[in-house]
């Protein structure tokens, strides 16, 4: 094939588990991190069609074609998924013209499918979204479709609230640690190409094997708002336009700033003792850190509306938290990261004039965050580094740090670029 860039996929189905091999052109090899994608359901797969099976894989790697002019070669694929798609490239091709565009998808059998269902299924992680989206909906009673990288232990997600809820679907996958996401993100000079670019599609396209028996419409909880929205990887131009057979996606909560949600989930206290907004709980027995910017950010937002984060879920001490978060932002610990800034303005926006509760004495860090200059921000590279060393030592301690400082210091002076291990088939 010359010079030509290109996908094939292969399908193999067993039982619950989806195999799908990748062959590329040499050309586009650097771009994936593994040969084979694996995904393993709560359900038999066995009689679903192909053309659906199909999905979650295509959803994941459509962006990185479009981005390097890749074609796509695929046995059967939904001829709604299909045309989907047209519709998401036309976002993609105002927000990033950078890409190629040049991608064909060639379909052996193009498929229509038609299921029956008029239930609802909801994108759940147990964070403030994904929370706030099933409480506004939960008299729908939607399935929970929850997404787990397959390296990582599985826990049980609020045993007490298990009998409301309809059912619980658990996917595990390495869908994450297909793409080679940093060398994209510096290729195409975008933000992280997971958060930015991709999550949406990916997450949404897992859930496709799980909607043939009953679902008609998909929740995804947004992650921003009209006000302060930006080109992302979950948007309402793309989820939108996500769909497959006869099942719709919404994305819920556009009207509803993070703060907003914390106000509201905070009306529903029973719900908070397994709340997870931490990206690194999987190595802390499933707690959040409490010393990450959305850790911070989250501790900040509920006391703001009169909850004690020490009683759900952040193991934090009362008398040094504040102060933490304090000098995070006073030093330049946290990173620039303007859509980050964005939602910690928004709790800034909504500190009152007259503080109601004094939650580990926080009238005093509120009147200071009150006049905190976000606008001109800047993190020190310096404290970062330190501070990035220091989360280090606490997670692995301090003779597995000092192996890992080198690899440390070289993935930053090369922009990132250091492979990450990769499952193997």
């Amino acid at each position: 094939m010359g010079g030509q860039k290109y996908i094939k996929l292969k399908l193999e189905v067993a039982g619950n588990k989806l195999t799908i091999k990748i062959d590329c052109s040499q050309n586009i090899k650097k771009y994936f991190l593994t040969d084979y994608v694996h995904i393993e359901y709560d359900q038999d797969m066995t009689n679903i069609s192909k053309s659906i099976l199909y999905i979650p894989t295509v959803s994941n790697i459509i962006t990185m074609a479009w981005a390097v002019g890749a074609d796509i070669y695929v046995e059967e694929l939904d001829k709604t998924f299909m045309e989907s798609l047209g519709k998401i490239k036309q976002v993609f091709e105002k927000w990033h013209p950078q890409f190629s565009f040049s991608t064909n998808l060639y379909v052996e059998n193009v498929i229509s499918n038609q299921f029956n269902g008029e239930g609802y299924g909801l994108l759940f992680s147990g964070g403030v979204d994904a929370l706030t989206s099933y409480l506004r909906h939960k008299d729908k009673h939607p399935d929970l479709f929850m997404v787990w990288n397959i390296n990582y232990p599985v826990r049980e997600y609020g045993k007490g609230l298990k009998q409301e809820w309809k059912d619980i679907h658990l996917i595990k996958t390495n869908m994450q640690q297909l793409l080679h996401n940093i060398l994209l993100r510096r290729e195409f000079k975008v933000g992280d190409w997971y958060e930015s670019i991709n999550h949406a599609l990916c997450l949404l396209g897992l859930t496709a094997p799980l909607t043939t028996k009953g679902i008609g419409t998909v929740l995804i909880a947004s992650s921003f708002t009209e006000t302060n929205v930006i080109p992302w990887g979950s948007h309402p131009l793309i989820d939108n336009n996500v769909a497959w057979a006869n099942v719709k996606v919404i994305h819920d909560g556009f009207e509803l700033s993070r703060q907003d949600k914390i106000k509201y989930i905070a009306q529903y206290p029973e719900y908070l003792s397994d709340l997870i907004v931490c990206n690194d709980h999987w190595h802390n027995d499933h707690k959040n850190c409490c010393r990450c910017e959305k850790c911070c950010r989250t501790i900040t937002g509920l006391i703001l509306v009169g909850i004690d984060p020490g009683n759900h879920n952040f193991n934090i001490d009362p008398k040094k938290i504040l102060g933490y978060i304090k000098n995070c932002w006073a030093k330049g610990i946290f990173c620039e990261d303007y859509s980050k800034i964005c939602l910690w303005m928004d709790i800034q926006k909504q500190i009152p004039e007259q503080l109601n509760n004094d939650i580990y004495c926080s009238k005093e860090f509120f009147t200071w965050l009150r006049e905190f200059d976000f606008s001109n921000y800047k993190m020190s590279k310096s404290q970062h580094f330190i501070w990035g060393i220091s989360g280090l030592v606490s997670k692995v301690g301090v003779v597995k740090t000092i192996k890992r400082v080198p690899r440390f210091i070289i993935r930053r002076l090369n922009g990132g670029l250091t492979r990450i291990k990769v499952i193997k088939a």
